[in-house]
């Protein structure tokens, strides 16, 4: 409903409904009251109250300087550029937001209360500047440039910021909070200040230039859905250089990331990582998804977590502390140096087990996904079958065995062992070698899955490094 007050400014109130409330040409006063209101004042100078609840006040090119209260509640200001080359700032005035467009139809908003400001550059070369916001209540900040080459500079400001480039050849730095940043089609320069940053790289997107800023930040790479990406990390001086190879390549030339996470979600992809050392990267992530993945860390020192996902893929870790999965699919899984973990939950039951090239024992540890292979804590008993006195859900038969089956049914045949679902290790006297097996009920003889042929620990060599795995060897992720 609506009424005009003697300060000849309509009135339009809303309920504790969720209220969509849109003003006109006049100057308005516009409450929301209670419920999450969308609120959009018009061409005139209005005053937006949004109540309780989560509200959010929109801006339209053309409109009027506003005045926003949020109320209570997590608020978000929408502005809608022009477009054309919008240029804005915000900053902070006593306790207020306070937010311009300086070039043309120039406008201010001022604003308390809220809790984000989501700008909307359009097309045209759009900027935005943003200053010290620590006396609002903004915690967040989203800026999208839309079309054009688009540049925001928040290095001023501690709130946490999400820009979009989109496309453009855009600039975006962030502040001191914790940034994302997405480039977008174009060439790129994303920087992300202090705080711990993230930067992605969709694919479709064009050669960047990253540079995290201090803070423990990330390089998000998405690849093709479908094809099979070729990736290279490299370094050249303290930059990591970020390469696709085939299809449309691209370069990521970045500087203080201390991640790089690639997600290869679909076809037969590759990662070869070289010498990182001159660098600050710290971690590799590798997520494979579908198809028969290769990841290639033997030249780096970098510790690398490589998922492989569906596929039969091919992982071999670094000189580091490596975490590799291998997922569905027949794997091949080579830890190098370091302290290396190898995991197995779900999705390696009922597969062909992986080969596991270099566990060492007392070194590398198996990883069991408890809540996949019903197992939440790891009580390790180690022996010869028919002498284990103690009960146990992860068991080291130190007797070998023709086949996975009849060890199975040598814990059965131990009374001590009442555990239900678990796993255990034991020698293939036919194989050569020893294997890691998963059980749905070891007291039971449940069914069992072959996880893992631990291909290092052969011959008789193997059978005498059984009595040296403990407890420390296996650890529930």
């Amino acid at each position: 409903m609506s009424r005009q007050n003697k300060r000849n400014k309509r009135i339009i109130r809303g309920d504790n409904e969720n209220n969509l409330l849109t003003g006109t040409e006049e100057k308005e006063k516009i409450f929301g009251l209670g419920g999450d209101d969308t609120i959009i004042g018009g061409r005139g100078d209005d005053y937006k109250f949004g109540g309780r609840g989560n509200d959010r006040f929109i801006w339209n090119n053309g409109d009027g300087s506003d005045v926003v209260n949020g109320g209570v509640g997590n608020d978000v200001v929408e502005v809608n550029g022009s477009n054309r080359d919008d240029q804005f700032v915000l900053k902070q005035k006593k306790r207020q937001a306070i937010f311009e467009r300086t070039n043309f139809g120039k406008f201010t908003i001022k604003a308390k209360n809220v809790g984000e400001f989501e700008i909307n550059g359009g097309e045209g070369n759009d900027s935005l500047e943003i200053g010290n916001l620590s006396r609002t209540k903004i915690n967040q900040v989203t800026f999208n440039g839309g079309e054009g080459n688009d540049i925001l500079n928040a290095q001023k400001t501690s709130v946490n910021i999400l820009a979009l480039g989109e496309n453009g050849d855009d600039t975006l730095a962030g502040g001191a909070g914790d940034d994302t940043i997405i480039g977008g089609r174009g060439s790129d320069v994303m920087i992300g200040n202090d705080g711990n940053d993230r930067l992605i790289w969709n694919n479709g997107d064009g050669s960047d230039q990253i540079d995290g800023g201090n803070g423990f930040d990330t390089v998000e790479v998405n690849d093709a859905a479908t094809a099979g990406d070729q990736f290279a990390l490299n370094q050249n001086g303290n930059r990591a250089i970020f390469d696709r190879l085939n299809l449309v390549p691209f370069t990521l030339d970045t500087q203080n990331a201390e991640v790089f996470e690639i997600n290869a979600t679909g076809g037969d992809d590759s990662l070869v990582i070289n010498d990182l050392s001159s660098t600050p990267v710290q971690l590799i992530q590798f997520s494979g998804g579908e198809g028969n993945d290769t990841v290639d860390g033997s030249n780096t020192a970098v510790n690398i977590f490589a998922d492989g996902g569906a596929g039969d893929d091919l992982l071999t870790g670094s000189s580091g502390n490596d975490t590799l999965v291998g997922g569905a699919g027949v794997n091949t899984l080579r830890g190098g140096l370091g302290n290396d973990r190898f995991v197995y939950g779900g999705s390696a039951i009922n597969n062909p087990p992986d080969e596991l090239l270099d566990y060492e024992i007392g070194i590398d540890q198996f990883g069991l996904v408890g809540s996949e292979l019903g197992i939440s804590d790891i009580r390790l008993q180690n022996g010869i079958s028919s002498e284990i006195a103690a009960d146990g859900n992860v068991i080291v038969l130190q007797n070998p065995f023709a086949n996975a089956g009849a060890a199975a049914d040598a814990i059965a045949a131990n009374d001590a062992i009442t555990s239900n679902a678990g796993a255990f290790i034991y020698h293939n006297f036919n194989l050569g070698i020893s294997r890691l097996v998963r059980s749905e009920d070891l007291a039971n003889r449940g069914a069992i899955t072959v996880l893992a042929n631990i291909r290092n620990q052969a011959g008789d060599e193997g059978i005498a490094n059984l009595p040296t795995f403990s407890a420390n060897d296996f650890v529930v992720v």
